[in-house]
């Protein structure tokens, strides 16, 4: 599971799927007001539609501007579902702020305008940032980073789809983007059905897709007439299929929740078995007559050509042999956490009738001097062996080049 934003009574990273659903402009009071109540009868929690409207063309209809944001404002005192709307400036900020808008959403086209992402990172709003049609997933994550920064936690990562050659499709959907950050964020992740697809027909597949792969909300437009919208009707769905969507999504959801307890419960437990282990050159023979492997089947690489340095890995039980049966240095690559949270690279090593030590950047001396004692109170009595290079860039090399005994270093996964 992801981290958690709280807009109102929503509650978007939780256990329960958020569905936020709505035309996507907002077309005039009157259609603001039944479409919210056709929102919220199709089991959506918040209202999204536009205002405001960034277009390709000039000329083309580009939103109500401020009196859209009136009529969404009015239709939520009426039917209660939270307003979700674009924002497109940092002068908009105010306006959006006295019209009550709850979820400011920050469109492809604005994913990496920093300066709006820096101002709102100074709010304490929910901001749901969508992914650029051009950005790597990466480039999205750091996007959301200019929000955080600043001080604002509450962000919902929006996959929306990517640039696409395909004729068929508006955008290419990434299903996986949506597993990647859930992975590798702590924020949680909606996704654009519609914008995904640009096809109304192709929003149900791509929606239950997504919440296969982790999405936390559905963003789903949705029109009572959709071949006469403002905008977008090619991917507006109707409001009946609404309904079915979001049953079928909350149901998919909650099998979801269930299955990543038993993945994790069950993986988690699960070792490969192997670990990556670094040797010298010298020490090929006698690391292949130990492991009683061939080369392909320890993976025999080159990690430094110049050093002689290789990498391979081999099965736990072979590294055990070496601690038993060798006078190797054994090193593992780890790293130590100070009180303040800094993480300090070092290897721990251990070597039959020796001592255990520790190679790190810094000396005992320099721990001392510093005034940290808490290194040397953590592991008192162990050898301290200051890397040649005082602050490492590749901790394997740095070892090989100050240890000169035979030593093997390995990393666990």
């Amino acid at each position: 599971m992801s981290g958690r934003v709280y807009a109102g009574k929503l509650d978007i990273g939780g256990p329960e799927l958020v569905v936020m659903a709505g035309p996507c402009s907002t077309e005039s009071r009157l259609h603001t007001m039944e479409m919210m109540h056709a929102a919220k009868e199709g089991g959506a929690d918040a209202y999204r539609s536009g205002a405001f409207k960034p277009r390709t063309n000039p000329g083309e209809f580009d939103g109500l501007k401020e009196e859209g944001l009136r009529y969404l404002a009015e239709a939520k005192e009426i039917y209660g579902l939270p307003i979700v709307t674009e924002i497109m400036s940092t002068g908009h900020i105010s306006m959006f702020q006295e019209h009550g808008v709850d979820i400011y959403q920050v469109g492809t086209r604005n994913a990496q305008n920093y300066s709006l992402l820096d101002e709102l990172g100074k709010l304490q709003v929910p901001v749901l940032l969508k992914r650029g049609k051009g950005s790597t997933v990466k480039e999205w994550l750091g996007a959301a980073g200019h929000i955080t920064h600043f001080g604002n936690s509450n962000v919902i990562l929006c996959e929306r789809g990517v640039a696409t050659i395909d004729p068929e499709f508006r955008n290419l959907g990434d299903i996986t983007a949506v597993a990647y950050a859930q992975r590798h964020s702590k924020l949680p992740v909606a996704f654009d059905p519609s914008h995904a697809t640009g096809r109304r027909d192709m929003v149900y597949q791509a929606a239950l897709a997504s919440v296969s792969a982790g999405a936390d909300a559905l963003l789903i437009e949705v029109h009572d007439d959709p071949d006469f919208a403002l905008t977008d009707g090619k991917q507006c769905i109707l409001p009946e299929e609404l309904a079915m969507l979001v049953k079928h999504s909350r149901q998919l959801r909650q099998l979801y929740v269930e299955s990543q307890k038993e993945y994790n419960f069950r993986i988690g437990s699960v070792k490969s078995g192997r670990v990556t282990v670094y040797f010298r050159q010298n020490e090929l023979p006698l690391m292949l007559e130990t492991t009683g492997e061939d080369r392909s089947a320890i993976r025999l690489k080159t990690y430094d050509e110049p050093t002689g340095i290789l990498q391979a890995r081999i099965k736990d039980g072979a590294l055990g042999k070496f601690k038993q049966h060798y006078e190797h240095a054994i090193g593992r690559l780890t790293s130590f956490t100070s009180t303040s949270g800094k993480s300090v690279p070092i290897v721990s090593l251990s070597r039959q009738g020796s001592s255990s030590a520790i190679m790190t950047p810094y000396s005992a001396e320099a721990v001392r001097a510093a005034g940290k004692s808490t290194l040397n109170e953590r592991h008192p009595g162990v050898e301290r062996i200051e890397l040649k290079r005082r602050y490492p860039t590749d901790l394997v090399l740095d070892a090989f080049a100050t240890y000169e005994d035979p030593l093997i270093l390995f990393r666990t996964d």
